[in-house]
């Protein structure tokens, strides 16, 4: 997949459950840019991974306690299922908060706190396996994405450089019945825009069909006629910034191309701390290796407490905050807000 680092997506595949079994992951977190196909990615799992496919839908209800009750009896089908992947999209939305401050009496945080619960279960190891998709990874809760409740972190990325975004374009046309020859590129590598997405690719594609289809254009003439005066749709802060989030999220440095590892490097400076040398904190005089009562440090300490207290709860808690279908394998009865997953 362009833009795309290693990724084992092995691991996701058919005989997992039964090679594996409970040494299997708990979960994945799908993150990246918008458009970079993480649903479609288990779309494509739904299909072929010969177990139940859930996607997690709105299940919420207006009457006091029906949303939890909704939320148990989800629970207890998934159970019956055995074994199956639940995925839930957009994850940073639909999970809920730890803090509730949307004036919902409390619903979003016994939501998060259910669904916390349900992930870290120990017993679920090897049967249920939990996918988030998210563009805003930084806006789900530091501990709904630690080890336990998702193990493997795998970032999508748009294409790296022109080949990768031409031959994208180029496969896409070709799905359509649109063939444009690869011997084309070295006319067009000045064209291709760069960080595209396999959505704002796929609009391309269409738009190269249409005019395929409804004027005498070539096929290399009318993806020329569509890349030259292309936008992309996203912001470029706005990506740049989203790749930057998926980077440093990976769980594998190996799952970052070498091209965005270098340009947008990973974090490795701790929280108060310089960039060189020893662990030493900024604005802090240590004398003969201590910190007397009246030096900034021992100040520092003893206002920690104080001080985090003060912060936005987004701040305290890390600043971070993604019914159901099946694969076509195991057709499953509609129940409630559970429904087919379609492949």
């Amino acid at each position: 997949m362009p833009g795309l680092g290693r990724v084992p997506i092995n691991a996701l595949g058919t005989a997992a459950f039964a090679i594996f079994g409970f040494v299997l992951p708990k979960g994945y977190l799908l993150c990246g840019p918008v458009g970079t196909g993480k649903t479609f990615m288990v779309e494509c799992l739904a299909g072929e991974a010969h177990v139940p496919v859930v996607k997690l839908k709105n299940f919420r209800d207006k009457w006091v306690g029906s949303t939890e009750g909704n939320l148990e009896r989800i629970f207890r089908l998934l159970q019956a299922l055995g074994r199956c992947y639940v995925f839930v999209d957009e994850a940073d939305q639909a999970i809920g908060r730890r803090e509730s401050s949307s004036g919902d009496s409390g619903i979003s945080g016994r939501i998060y706190s259910m669904l916390a619960e349900e992930m870290g279960s120990s017993t679920s190891r090897g049967k249920l396996i939990w996918i988030l998709a998210s563009s805003r990874p930084d806006l789900i809760e530091v501990d709904l994405k630690r080890p336990g409740r998702i193990d493997v972190k795998i970032p999508l990325f748009p294409t790296t450089d022109a080949k990768e975004g031409f031959d994208l374009i180029r496969n896409l046309c070709k799905k359509r019945g649109v063939d444009i020859q690869e011997d084309a590129f070295p006319a067009l590598e000045r064209l291709v825009p760069s960080l595209l997405t396999p959505g704002a690719a796929e609009s391309l594609a269409v738009k190269v069909y249409r005019l395929v289809r409804t004027s005498i254009s070539k096929p290399v003439d009318a993806l020329r006629a569509c890349i030259s005066d292309y936008q992309n749709p996203v912001p470029l802060e706005t990506l740049e910034y989203q790749i930057r989030l998926a980077a440093n999220e990976a769980s594998d440095l190996d799952f970052v191309p070498a091209c965005l590892s270098v340009r947008w490097p990973r974090s490795r400076k701790r929280a108060g701390t310089t960039g060189s040398g020893p662990l030493k904190k900024r604005g802090c005089r240590r004398v003969g290796g201590q910190s007397p009562a009246n030096t900034p440090c021992a100040k520092h300490a003893g206002g920690f407490s104080t001080g985090i207290s003060k912060l936005p709860p987004s701040t305290r808690e890390g600043g971070l905050e993604i019914p159901a279908g099946f694969g076509a394998h195991r057709p499953v009865r509609t129940l409630g807000s559970v429904s087919p997953m379609e492949s």
